[in-house]
């Protein structure tokens, strides 16, 4: 009692120092992950802001050509406005691949690339149509679609130009490039398996870094860490990158006043890698030295219930083996091997009947319905013939392929028809599908022999009596029972006539 209690009160000692170093490492852990989320933070915070600021620019810039056109509209700009849209496109050179001027038709009427797009239709634009068809005198963002010039992927800054009564005359847009994004992210040093991405709110990759190949336009809104920002609103989250396949600690920020959103996300392997390693090393130290503690004071006490187990364990096992070397894995039934062990252990002059039985017309089964199928008809097959036995002495075996085979002590040779014909009764009512089989559905043949105490045999005597059976019942066309009309002799072959039970 005094051994049990001591070492109890030292096994309460050592977990407790297990679970006061554990929450330290958890405390650890979780200042690690807000250190990480405050430098995500803080980059997502400077990248917005300095997008936001040449965004703004962008839209102040082109709200002054629009100011500078004629108060009929685009159709003839003056010179004043072809200088500021040179201006823009000067100002903004690292940012912008043109600065356009369209009618009212999408014809583009001034560009700051002089006269080489004049002329040129984009009436089928996002965002003439939008402008065309909406009274907003504010900025409008599209895209990302490859422009004129250059075919480069671009996102589109437009503003609608109305002449004096109000009227839709035009539109300016401005294509900035997504390249300059990527330029943008590449001057800051990330960790191993990190990215920045810049997308739409409605969930379209617009640049990355590291960058992926044609990543520009690619809905991701469907994926994780969209799902998390765009429909649950979460800023800070983890979540399995869609691009990379890698589990990530993502800072989510909209950009103010456009409908733009970065993501900053960090591998999480890489955010706990080195206090992984610290945990590792403490948990395995304290464990080793908490071990050793418990084991110096429990090591004889425990030493008895330890053979004690093994020896129950042991036994277990050994009994599970033997039920499992005598067990079909297919079927769940008894296999040959037990059949063959149980038939040997027949005492001398029991009465004794052996069915065999075999499923009609399975190899047309298979090659109809695969072998899967077949596998699962002959698993119902089984459970039914099992069911139907209920003799505390007999055995159900599977005796091979689609072959079962069935003792039953202690029963006449009626009784035993009895049986063998609910069997073959009740495997027709499973009514398993079987196209090739006269039947429409899986039926069985029957073959029975018996011996009692005035007629022994042998177990190779019961088998081919009942086998012959068996045939027989297969020759006068299937399903249906077949019993030898004599018992089974080693002395003699059984032969016909036999009695057949009415299918």
């Amino acid at each position: 009692m005094l051994e049990t209690l001591f070492v109890g009160l030292s096994a309460i000692l050592a977990i407790g120092m297990l679970a006061i170093i554990m929450l330290q490492l958890l405390n650890d852990r979780e200042d690690v992950g807000n250190e990480a989320v405050k430098i995500e933070d803080n980059i997502s915070l400077i990248l917005s802001a300095y997008v936001e600021q040449r965004l703004g620019l962008l839209e102040t810039l082109l709200k002054g050509v629009r100011e500078s056109l004629p108060v009929e509209g685009p159709t003839q700009p003056t010179p004043i406005t072809e200088d500021r849209i040179s201006q823009l496109q000067s100002a903004m050179e690292d940012t912008l691949s043109a600065v356009v001027i369209l009618d009212h038709q999408g014809i583009i009427r001034a560009s700051s690339h002089k006269n080489r797009l004049v002329g040129t239709d984009l009436s089928s634009r996002e965002y003439f149509k939008y402008h065309q068809n909406n009274s907003g005198m504010g900025l409008f963002l599209s895209g990302p679609i490859n422009t004129v010039k250059t075919k480069e992927p671009a996102l589109i800054f437009s503003l609608r130009v109305e002449d004096a009564r109000g009227e839709f005359v035009g539109v300016i847009s401005a294509a900035l490039r997504l390249s300059y994004f990527d330029t943008l992210f590449s001057r800051l040093n990330l960790p191993k398996h990190s990215s920045i991405t810049l997308l739409l709110n409605k969930g379209i990759a617009l640049a990355r870094r590291p960058t992926v190949p044609n990543l520009a336009g690619t809905d991701l809104s469907n994926s994780p860490a969209l799902i998390k920002s765009e429909q649950q609103g979460e800023q800070v989250f983890e979540a399995v990158a869609q691009l990379d396949q890698i589990n990530k600690l993502y800072v989510s920020r909209k950009i103010s006043h456009y409908p733009l959103r970065i993501n900053v996300a960090w591998s999480v392997e890489e955010v706990y890698r080195e206090w992984t390693v610290k945990a590792i090393i403490i948990g395995i130290v304290t464990t080793l030295f908490s071990a050793g503690i418990i084991t110096l004071l429990i090591v004889q006490y425990r030493m008895n219930g330890w053979l004690r187990g093994t020896h129950e364990a042991l036994n277990q096992a050994n009994r599970e083996l033997q039920l499992q070397a005598g067990t079909d894995g297919l079927t769940g039934i008894a296999n040959r091997r037990r059949l063959d062990e149980y038939l040997n252990s027949i005492p001398p002059g029991r009465k004794t009947a052996l069915l065999l039985l075999d499923v009609d017309h399975f190899k047309y089964f298979n090659d109809r319905y695969g072998h899967l199928a077949g596998d699962t008809a002959l698993r119902e097959v089984a459970h039914c013939i099992a069911g139907a036995v209920r003799g505390a002495q007999d055995i159900v075996a599977r005796y091979g392929g689609e072959e079962f085979a069935v003792v039953l002590a202690q029963l006449s040779p009626e009784a035993a028809l009895q049986v063998a014909q609910r069997i073959r009764d009740d495997v027709q009512a499973l009514a398993i599908p079987h196209q090739d089989s006269p039947h429409e559905v899986v039926t069985i043949s029957i073959g029975l022999a018996w011996m009692d105490e005035n007629h022994m045999a042998s177990t190779g005597g019961l088998i081919a009596t009942a086998d012959e059976a068996l045939y027989l019942a297969k020759t006068q066309g299937r399903n249906r029972v077949v019993l030898a009309d004599k018992p089974c002799l080693d002395a003699q072959k059984i032969t016909p006539p036999f009695q057949q039970a009415a299918s």
